[in-house]
């Protein structure tokens, strides 16, 4: 088995609450083994503009939330992963869009 993640991956998550709650997870973890947080945006349409309130061990992080994965990697060069949290109506979709860029190297559903 490969180790495809590792401490130089920096993430976008599409997806609303699903994502929030992944992220708010991977914050947990990050906290426990002492690393950066690696969540760096997310794509909600919705939501666009807002940021979302993840909590980080004592401190809450506020990430920003984007329309498109372009507009994240836009602002946030170093995301080189995409986590997809939508339905499977839109899962194509959102996989498709995260691809069409080049910087994400990593799609993950």
């Amino acid at each position: 088995m490969s180790i495809i993640a590792n401490r130089d991956t920096r993430a976008v998550i599409q997806g609303g609450p699903a994502g929030v709650n992944a992220a708010c997870r991977m914050a947990e973890f990050c906290h426990l083994i002492k690393a950066p947080l690696n969540v760096q945006a997310f794509v909600f349409p919705p939501d666009a503009g807002k940021t979302a309130e993840i909590p980080f061990g004592a401190e809450l992080v506020s990430i920003p939330i984007y329309k498109t994965v372009a507009e994240a990697t836009q602002n946030h060069p170093t995301i080189n992963t995409s986590l997809i949290y939508v339905g499977p109506d839109r899962a194509f979709g959102a996989a498709k869009e995260a691809l069409a860029g080049s910087h994400i190297q990593l799609v993950s559903m």
